[in-house]
C-alpha cells in the first residue's frame, strides 16, 4: 500500500484537493495535471485508471479534450473512466460529450453510466441533452427525454412537446409519448 501511495501520490493528492482543498497556486494544479496525463498514458490497471480519470476530470484543460474522449471511448473493462470523462467533457466541450454519447449509445453499460452522470451534473447539461431529441435512434430520444425529466426546465418542456407525435414507428412513438408525459410531469413538479 505504501508503494501504491508513493507511486500515485499526485492523483491521490488531487482527489483530496478536489474534496474541499483548493490548489494554492496555478503552478501546483499544472504540475498535478501533467502528472495525471503521464500516468494515464502509462499502462495502469482498470481499477487504478478509474481514480486517475476521476482526478484528471477536475484538472483537465480545453487542450485535454482528446484525452477525455479517449477515456470515454475505452472498452468496458475501463468503465470506471466513463463518468469522469463525461463530467470533464461537459465542462470543457459539450458538443464532444453529446457526440460520444451518441456514438456509444448502443453499449448499455456506457448509456447507464451517462444516464447517471448527466443528471448529477444538473441543469448545465440541458443544452447537451436537448439536441438528442432529434437523434435518428428512437432509443436515444427516449433516454434524452428521461434525462430531461430530471434536469429540464420550461425549455425542455417546449422541446419535448414539439417532438410529440413525430416518431414514425407507432410502438416507438407510444413509448416516447409515455416517457414525455412522465418527464413533463417531473419538470413541472420541480419548478
Amino acid at each position: 500500500m505504501a508503494r501504491l501511495c508513493q507511486t500515485y501520490w499526485y492523483p491521490l493528492y488531487a482527489y483530496v484537493r478536489h474534496r474541499g482543498y483548493q490548489p494554492h497556486d496555478a503552478e501546483d494544479a499544472a504540475r498535478i495535471r501533467k502528472t495525471l496525463l503521464r500516468l494515464l498514458a502509462g499502462g495502469v490497471d482498470p481499477h487504478q485508471m478509474r481514480y486517475l480519470a476521476e482526478a484528471f476530470s477536475w484538472y483537465a484543460q480545453p487542450e485535454d479534450v482528446p484525452v477525455l474522449l479517449a477515456l470515454a471511448r475505452k472498452e468496458r473493462q475501463y468503465s470506471g473512466c466513463w463518468q469522469p470523462a463525461i463530467r470533464g467533457l461537459v465542462r470543457l466541450d459539450p458538443a464532444a460529450c453529446r457526440t460520444v454519447y451518441e456514438e456509444r449509445f448502443d453499449d448499455f453499460f456506457f448509456r447507464a453510466a451517462a444516464a447517471r452522470e448527466l443528471p448529477a451534473l444538473g441543469g448545465n447539461c440541458e443544452d447537451i441533452v436537448l439536441p438528442l431529441l432529434q437523434n435518428r435512434n428512437p432509443k436515444v430520444q427516449l433516454e434524452a427525454c428521461g434525462i430531461l425529466g430530471k434536469i429540464g426546465t420550461q425549455k425542455s418542456i417546449d422541446a419535448i412537446t414539439a417532438h410529440l407525435g413525430k416518431i414514425p414507428d407507432a410502438s416507438d412513438r407510444f413509448f416516447y409519448d409515455k416517457k414525455a408525459e412522465q418527464a413533463i410531469g417531473e419538470i413541472r413538479k420541480r419548478n
